[in-house]
């Protein structure tokens, strides 16, 4: 099981040359700010809000990508901050991540060979044989067959999706035990995101994969996640099983975000959820409730208060009145 436990990443503001030479930084961008989380295996957790919110630094803190300013991260009892530098070369072997540009996150100057095998090499193998049947191992699994016309291309003569493909089998190669989706089929067209869904879902299936599946598009989510966090300027502000969610959204801004999702009954919309102003500074954040100057119902106490995730029937919301705003919520299209 993956667990992090209050996750905190804090960006010093530099405001000008005194401060970026004197090293003084009196403010912060609180891009995660206490984040909870736990994955078991096989599952996998959807991870969602607007751009902005700390989802994407999240995940890449969970990879070791990003090192938290405070807090915990944990797999399978091992807690990352206690590992020594030849421990946590064997825990990277345990978790890899997708981008969400297939197109920036291979060197363009590598053949597909290179891109795959290069983590094999980093991890010390060198039996050529064994680096070549592994690859051809991997590239089969993501749908890249025969997997021998492709090794010696190099990433502009592939296609979106197959260089999502690419990108996949280089993150599996290693056989980790949890992967990192970040919005993996955001810059593809329709007609090849579900083929990648498909693909993650298989993997997690056939290899008993955790993932955290990171998007701002709530209408995959059904297809690959069991359970659903939904995430505002930092802070995860419900979570729970992903359909009980996209039926009866609890947090204001968990139905705001559903009410966006396109409804698959002809003729039927969703009843529309707009949200006043724009999203509060990360930097300055008010004392209450960070979605309060935009919520629809907030109150006085929402102002004052910062409220923390609480259970409220079947799953944790970080809100002073759960279900209010989605007591008319409509649940038509979600799938059963």
């Amino acid at each position: 099981m993956l667990k992090a436990q209050n996750l905190v990443k804090h960006y010093p503001v530099v405001t000008g040359l005194r401060s970026l030479f004197s090293g003084d930084r009196d403010s912060v961008v609180h891009a995660v700010d206490g984040v909870d989380l736990e994955v078991a295996p096989g599952e996998v957790l959807g991870l969602a809000g607007e751009s902005g919110c700390g989802k994407s630094t999240t995940g890449k803190m969970l990879v070791g990508l990003e090192s938290p300013t405070s807090g915990s991260i944990s797999l399978g009892g091992e807690d990352l901050r206690e590992l020594h530098q030849r421990d946590r070369k064997a825990f990277y072997r345990k978790v890899q991540m997708v981008f969400q540009d297939p197109y920036g996150s291979i060197n363009p100057s590598h053949d597909v060979y290179t891109v795959v095998s290069r983590p094999l090499i980093y991890q010390g193998i060198r039996n050529q044989d064994e680096i070549r049947e592994r690859v051809l191992r991997a590239m089969r699994r993501v749908g890249l067959t025969p997997p021998e016309i492709y090794l010696g291309k190099h990433p502009h003569l592939l296609s979106g999706g197959q260089r999502q493909r690419l990108c996949i089998a280089r993150a599996i190669i290693l056989k980790p035990n949890f992967l990192v989706a970040d919005e993996p089929i955001s810059m593809l067209d329709v007609s090849i995101k579900w083929e990648i869904i498909r693909l993650l879902r298989d993997l997690v299936d056939g290899e008993k994969l955790s993932m955290i599946y990171i998007t701002h598009d709530l209408a995959s989510v059904p297809t690959i996640c069991q359970r659903l966090a939904i995430m505002y300027i930092g802070r995860i502000v419900e979570t729970g099983p992903t359909l009980d969610i996209l039926r009866k959204p609890a947090h204001p801004y968990s139905r705001a975000l559903v009410s966006a999702v396109p409804s698959p009954v002809p003729g039927k919309k969703r009843e529309a959820v707009n949200i006043k102003g724009s999203v509060h500074s990360a930097i300055n954040l008010p004392k209450g409730c960070r979605f309060a100057d935009r919520c629809p119902i907030a109150e006085q106490v929402c102002i004052d208060v910062d409220p923390k995730l609480r259970p409220v029937e079947g799953r944790m919301v970080a809100c002073h009145k759960p279900f209010e705003a989605a007591a008319s919520a409509s649940a038509e299209g979600v799938p059963a």
